[in-house]
């Protein structure tokens, strides 16, 4: 498996695009579109938030109504679509339709996303424009695929993707693609068919509709839901994977190297959305390792990762070991706190807490915290679990950006 540049453009048969309409005031792309003429095996996990945008709704209705099988998608920024009640479900519809027309795909066979500014209508004018802009320069092109990459950006400083080519364990070579767009609003927790951050992810190989769900769920909660930026979940996180097949060959219904290419564009495009935190100065990364189990692992990591103190104190580059220990603490993870153990940098080069203990190396931790990517490890010695979650640190930045986000 390598990296290769691109995007959801990257694998073969799938074209992108992306235009303006003019829903965004900044006059910044806002429509964006992924099309594959062959029909794809598609999967996706959504929001759990109880308030989900109109275009979560439909999407999802649209998956069931034909069994998972999907052209593509378009997408809007500048508009979440979320608490407009029965007129968001029409206008969402109604841009699913809109691009199935033009391209000629059966309506229910367009997935919808927005993303944006929640409690205000889709300025419907201006997205079908928007619509009939785009759809001509759908293109299989690299730069197609940036433009789509950067048409559903929101707070974003920079557009996200990534991809990768890898050989199956039959031998037949296919590729994996993916964008993703998520800046703050971000602490998924999406499900199977129940994350704002939205994430596409093509992929050439031909993968069985019940095996492509099962794996976007799996390495969704090793991925995307292991990312926090503000602890706030957004009513219109979606993941969407299409499989169009057209690198030929017979289904997969198990393969261990498809699951290894998935997982790594999942992951890096994970960590793209945590590295452009709105307003973050730093990366923050914490292991834990010898937890109970792996659902022990998960809890205490993300609740570090959550904490505004310990985002407070990363920001501050003060390596506070009690807020460290505290979140641990309120995780609901079992714990021996007189096995203990935390460490500061990229390989636990500095121990700040030793068996239960505070150490004398606050010092030489600081110095790691102050670092670009900062990196803890936690020890809880009671068992064989272990996770990994990616954050970053809570600035003054954050709190501009998010006081007149409206206004």
């Amino acid at each position: 498996m390598k990296a290769i540049d691109g995007g959801v453009s990257a694998p073969a048969g799938f074209k992108a695009a992306g235009g303006k309409g003019g829903i965004r005031k900044s006059g910044k792309k806002d429509i964006a579109l992924i099309f594959s003429e062959r029909i794809c095996n598609a999967a996706a996990v959504f929001t759990t938030n109880r308030l989900k945008a109109a275009c979560v709704l439909v999407t999802s209705s649209h998956l069931r109504q034909t069994g998972g099988r999907l052209h593509g998608v378009v997408i809007n920024s500048g508009n979440a679509n979320a608490l407009t009640g029965k007129q968001g479900l029409q206008d969402a519809r109604e841009m699913a339709y809109t691009a199935a027309r033009m391209l000629g795909a059966k309506r229910n066979h367009m997935a919808v996303c927005s993303t944006g500014i929640i409690g205000e209508m889709l300025p419907m004018e201006k997205v079908r424009h928007g619509i009939e802009q785009t759809v001509p320069l759908l293109s299989d092109s690299l730069k197609a695929g940036s433009q789509a990459a950067e048409a559903i950006l929101t707070t974003d400083t920079t557009r996200k993707e990534f991809a990768v080519s890898l050989t199956l364990s039959d031998g037949r070579k296919v590729t994996i693609g993916g964008m993703t767009k998520g800046s703050g609003m971000i602490s998924p927790k999406m499900a199977g068919l129940h994350a704002t951050t939205l994430t596409f992810i093509t992929t050439d190989a031909p993968v069985g509709t019940r095996y492509l769900q099962g794996c976007l769920e799996k390495f969704t909660d090793q991925t995307f839901n292991m990312i926090s930026v503000d602890g706030d979940q957004s009513t219109n996180d979606t993941i969407l994977l299409f499989s169009n097949g057209a690198a030929g060959g017979p289904e997969i219904r198990k393969d261990a190297n498809f699951e290894e290419g998935l997982r790594r564009v999942m992951w890096e495009l994970a960590r793209k959305v945590a590295l452009d935190g709105e307003g973050e100065t730093k990366l923050l990364t914490v292991r834990v390792e010898g937890a109970r189990n792996d659902r022990d692992a998960s809890l205490a990591a993300l609740s570090i990762i959550k904490s505004n103190l310990v985002k407070s104190a990363v920001f501050g580059g003060d390596p506070n070991v009690g807020r460290i220990a505290s979140a641990i603490g309120n995780s609901g993870c079992t714990a021996d706190f007189s096995r203990l153990e935390v460490c500061v940098g990229p390989c636990a080069d500095v121990k700040i807490i030793s068996n239960g203990l505070v150490t004398d190396q606050k010092k030489a931790a600081a110095s790691f915290m102050k670092e670009r990517e900062v990196t803890l490890t936690v020890r809880l010695n009671g068992g064989k679990g272990s996770a990994t979650s990616m954050g970053c640190d809570l600035t003054y930045g954050y709190v501009r950006i998010n006081s007149a986000y409206t206004t």
